[in-house]
């Protein structure tokens, strides 16, 4: 099998999967962050591990994509902003449904909420662990501080099933916040980074 990371070629003749993630784990380094991995041609962006362990004997080339740090943080708020314009406009629903009982159909769309925030969080988490950090950095720590606040509120009104508490917190809390932090975002992305021309 023919390995390539960051123009580096290995020729690689009974590869195993830990042979495999030690390269990787020796060329991204404080400077790169692994994105994602091209096996013959077919793009791979998750399950990477249990993608090797099952394919690895038949692959013949594997490229190793790595992104800069710079360019890791670009898509990750490229990714975030784009959750949360679609977030949004579900919140007002999900918050009138809450207000009115909420039915099971209610409970899941609060549940994928609650996923979205958590993803949220953890993006923030990733980059605080990064060495390069956008300018308006102390603001998306203030705003993630913020909402664990307001999450361990939500957790607490789920464990009482308090409907009113839950539309309250997202309606007066978690939606600004949002809001909030969409405009961090743009604002790194315009003054730091870019976007893709779809076009």
């Amino acid at each position: 099998m023919i390995l390539k990371i960051n123009n580096k070629t290995w020729e690689l003749d009974q590869p195993s999967v830990n042979d495999v993630i030690e390269k990787i784990n020796v060329e991204t380094n404080d400077h790169y962050f692994f994105s994602h991995f091209i096996a013959d041609g077919k793009e791979i962006y998750e399950n990477h591990e249990l993608f090797l362990e099952d394919h690895l004997t038949g692959i013949s080339e594997l490229e190793i994509v790595l992104k800069t740090v710079k360019q890791f943080i670009n898509d990750i708020l490229l990714s975030a902003s784009e959750y949360i314009q679609r977030a949004k406009p579900e919140l007002p629903p999900l918050v009138d449904d809450f207000y009115n009982h909420a039915d099971k159909s209610t409970w899941n769309r609060f549940v994928a909420f609650l996923e979205g925030l958590e993803w949220l969080n953890q993006m923030i988490a990733v980059i605080d662990g990064t060495k390069q950090h956008p300018i308006n950095w102390d603001q998306y720590l203030i705003i993630a501080g913020a909402m664990k606040e307001h999450l361990e509120t939500l957790q607490e009104a789920l464990e009482n099933q308090d409907e009113v508490l839950i539309a309250d917190t997202i309606q007066y809390e978690l939606l600004p916040l949002l809001e909030e932090l969409e405009k961090e975002i743009d604002s790194t992305i315009d003054q730091e980074g870019y976007r893709y021309d779809i076009s």
